[in-house]
């Protein structure tokens, strides 16, 4: 939804933040930002995600609070989406995936151009790409690894079966399952570059290590590195400004 606005929320320094960050020694980088000389910088990217969509606190002594009502609304439109697609089957989802197919892998090489020509961006792909061998007995490795393809494969598995049900009795499953794996593993490629060509630059400006770059993990990488790169964009369609901040 916010990114829908003409100007990111997540691209510069917010004035409320200010207070918390001194209490915690933080000095907020704004994405518009070359580089600093702060070692406890973080960008405001990762401080927009932790202040203002995980809203993390110290401590749950005063409760967990209310659901934050954009997150709900957010989520019942998506559901709602997802039944107006599905609402006659494969009548209406057959059309709807020409787009939801494609149009993903459009948005993700954007992101993975622009990512690749940023600032210290060969950094963090090498990052991505050398092997650290001492890992590999790691079980907690393993367990990220298998994670990460039950995961990327078995989202909305139910509707998969569903949809299976109606090919013929004699269709090549097999050869369906090695194009979806395959397809799967280049996706996920393409999104690792993408985010850790992001990560390398974010590196650059914050003056640390790869390694050091964002204290969130998992999915936390995702939805703090992309839209770093749609903040890098001078201009983006469905944006009127993204970079300059209004103060």
């Amino acid at each position: 939804m916010n990114s829908f606005t003409n100007r990111l929320p997540w691209s510069y320094c917010r004035p409320e933040w200010e207070q918390e960050n001194v209490l915690r020694n933080i000095t907020c980088l704004a994405s518009a930002s070359t580089q600093a000389t702060d070692k406890n910088s973080l960008s405001s990217s990762e401080l927009y995600f932790r202040r203002e969509v995980l809203k993390e606190k110290e401590s749950i002594i005063d409760g967990i609070g209310y659901p934050d009502w954009k997150l709900t609304l957010c989520l019942g439109s998506a559901w709602l989406i997802s039944f107006i697609i599905m609402r006659k089957g494969i009548k209406s989802s057959g059309r709807a995936s020409y787009f939801l197919a494609l149009f993903p892998y459009i948005i993700l090489f954007t992101l993975l151009i622009r990512a690749v020509t940023l600032d210290g961006s060969s950094n963090g792909i090498f990052y991505f790409i050398n092997p650290n061998w001492t890992k590999i007995v790691d079980p907690q490795v393993w367990y990220s690894a298998a994670t990460q393809c039950f995961f990327s494969l078995n989202v909305g598995f139910g509707n998969i079966i569903s949809y299976a049900s109606y090919n013929s009795f004699t269709h090549n499953i097999y050869r369906d399952s090695v194009i979806i794996s395959v397809i799967d593993t280049f996706t996920s490629l393409i999104a690792g570059f993408t985010i850790f060509g992001i990560l390398g630059n974010l590196a650059f400006k914050l003056n640390v290590n790869v390694n050091e770059v964002i204290n969130a993990g998992g999915t936390g990488l995702a939805f703090i590195s992309y839209p770093e790169a749609i903040a890098r964009f001078d201009t983006v369609p469905w944006t009127l400004q993204t970079t300059k901040s209004p103060l």
